[in-house]
């Protein structure tokens, strides 16, 4: 996080100059939190599958649904998600200046 008190971000800081074409971050697509890696979850096929008022494709957030799903399943599994240390760097939410953690006097300011 950067910036200090109501004025935080999550970001990254180059050490290094970044050299053209240079990849920054490498993440194995074993551990990319996509929808194809969401639908593709064993665990939660039941739920899916069971539920197409829910999940459906003729479901308007059915596709978001799916994926807010398995990333809760993955946040409920805590350590023995394969996600874990990449949630553990995620900010809080009271650490980040974002709609839903504005005060009631703000969001009428609105």
């Amino acid at each position: 996080m950067f910036g200090s008190g109501d004025s935080k971000y999550p970001g990254m800081l180059a050490i290094d100059n970044i050299g053209k074409d240079e990849p920054i971050v490498k993440v194995p697509g074993r551990l990319i939190i996509s929808h194809k890696a969401a639908f593709d979850c064993a665990e939660l096929h039941e739920i899916y599958f069971n539920n197409p008022e829910i999940f459906g494709k003729h479901v308007a957030m059915g596709d978001d649904n799916v994926l807010d799903t398995y990333i809760l399943y993955h946040l409920n599994l805590g350590e023995k998600s394969q996600h874990y240390h990449m949630m553990q760097c995620w900010p809080a939410p009271d650490e980040t200046d974002i709609l839903m953690n504005w005060s009631e006097s703000d969001l009428e300011w609105l």
